[in-house]
Order: C-alpha cells, then sequence, then structure tokens
C-alpha cells in the first residue's frame, strides 16, 4: 500500500478520500502543510494588526498580539480531525459497503483486485469487471424541480476497448448512430438489460442502493448480457485500472 496511495473525485460522487497506509505517514503528510498555512496565517494577522496598532497608537501591543497569532494556526489545526475522517474512517465504511455487496449478491464472483476502498475490480466467467460505490445528490423526481436528495448507488462496470470493424464511434468521437439505433433496438424490452447503459468506452449496469436491496434480482443474468453485449458488438473488456489514475509517493 502506498504511502498517499492517491485521491479520487467524480461529479457523480461526493466522496472525495485520501488513503494512507499508517497513521504516522498520515500525520507526516498533513501535518506540515497545515503548520505552515497556520503560520503564514499567523503573520498576516500580525502584520496587519501591527501596522492598525502603529497608525491608531504608535506603538505595538506586544502582550495582545501575540495570544492572537495562535488563532490561525489552531484553526488550521482543526482541519486534523477531517482529514483523519477522510484518510481512515471514510474509506473503511466504503471498504465494508462493497464488500456486503459482493459477498450478499454476487457470492460467485472472483475478486482480483482493490483499485480504491470503494472500488474492487473481480472476474466472472473470465470477464474482469470493476464493482464502484458512491453517493450523490439527486433529484427524487428527475422530470420535477424536486430538492436533491442523497442517494447510494452502486454501479458495476465493464471498461472496453472497441475493435477495429467496430465502428460505434463517429469522426468527432461521439457515438455512430447506426450503432446507437443498433444497441437501443437490441436492448428494448430485454429484462436483462434493464439498469445497462453505455457512457464512454464502459459499460455500466447502475443501481440504486436501497431500492434494490429492497428488490434485488439475479446480478449474474446482467453481467453475462454485460459479456454478450460486449461479444456481439465488437468491444474487448478491458482492465478498470485503466480508468483510474492513481497518485503515489515514495
Amino acid at each position: 500500500m502506498y504511502l498517499l496511495k492517491g485521491w479520487q473525485s467524480s461529479s457523480a460522487s461526493e466522496d472525495v478520500a485520501f488513503y494512507f497506509s499508517s497513521k504516522w505517514k498520515w500525520l507526516a503528510k498533513v501535518l506540515p502543510p497545515l503548520t505552515a498555512a497556520g503560520l503564514v496565517g499567523a503573520f498576516i494577522m500580525f502584520v496587519l494588526v501591527a501596522v492598525q496598532d502603529l497608525r491608531s497608537r504608535g506603538e505595538i501591543r506586544w502582550g495582545e498580539i501575540l495570544p492572537m497569532l495562535s488563532f490561525p494556526i489552531i484553526l488550521f489545526y482543526i482541519m486534523l480531525p477531517v482529514t483523519y475522517y477522510h484518510s481512515f474512517i471514510k474509506p473503511r465504511k466504503m471498504m465494508r459497503k462493497v464488500d456486503e455487496f459482493m459477498a450478499t449478491y454476487l457470492p460467485d464472483i472472483v475478486p482480483t483486485s482493490e483499485i480504491w476502498p470503494d472500488k474492487k475490480e473481480f472476474e466472472w466467467k473470465g470477464t474482469l469487471f470493476a464493482l464502484w460505490y458512491y453517493t450523490g445528490r439527486e433529484r427524487k423526481y428527475p422530470d420535477k424541480q424536486t430538492p436533491l436528495v442523497k442517494k447510494e448507488r452502486v454501479e458495476i462496470i465493464m471498461r472496453f476497448e472497441p475493435e477495429e470493424n467496430a465502428r460505434i464511434f463517429d469522426e468527432k468521437g461521439g457515438y455512430a448512430e447506426e450503432f446507437v439505433s443498433e444497441f437501443v433496438a437490441f436492448c428494448k424490452d430485454k429484462p436483462a438489460c434493464h439498469d445497462i447503459a453505455m457512457s464512454g468506452k464502459t459499460l455500466r449496469l447502475n443501481l440504486d442502493w436501497k431500492a434494490f436491496r429492497e428488490s434485488p434480482y439475479d446480478l449474474g443474468t446482467s453481467l453475462d448480457m454485460l459479456i454478450y453485449i460486449a461479444k456481439r458488438f465488437h468491444l474487448v473488456p478491458m482492465s478498470d485500472r485503466l480508468g483510474r489514475a492513481v497518485a503515489s509517493y515514495a
């Protein structure tokens, strides 16, 4: 595990996690920049108050200024528990969510690797998939101007590269009209295509966490459909690690 394994942020998700390998390494990475920021804040406060004192009194109130300078440092140190939560507590929660879902609804898969605390790669019938748990805010009724509500989602992702004869993209990089028509016609009225969508170079099974737990269905059938769609439209499944940039530090 890396000292700082990396960070992830997605427009679809509110989850942002800094993932450190130990508490000592977390302190070594987080404490110096927070201290530096606090000292800079204290220096700026000192200059502002000192200038004001010199203008109004002709002298600097050292006895009053020096205690004030601790406030910016304390303010930045308040960030320590916040970074701790995002470094250790939140990643563990996300890991448990992913592990629980996979153990309950995908007992026959073969886990292969952890991409991120909220995302693990697995194999199903010789094909690589990734399972991603995330949270976001959505409208309860998409077609109405309703308040945003927090939603938990699980996506099962097949990342792919099209074969030369696939012709799914046009000259501008968008989906070719012929491919879109064929894909929609193929998936129409097929229960196994329910919740399946395509985005960029990924096939996705997008599940509402709460709704699926209340009314689960056989995910194996959906995974088989994703594999069949890939074969039918000449798409080659790839590891999802290619889709996630991970920063690492020695």
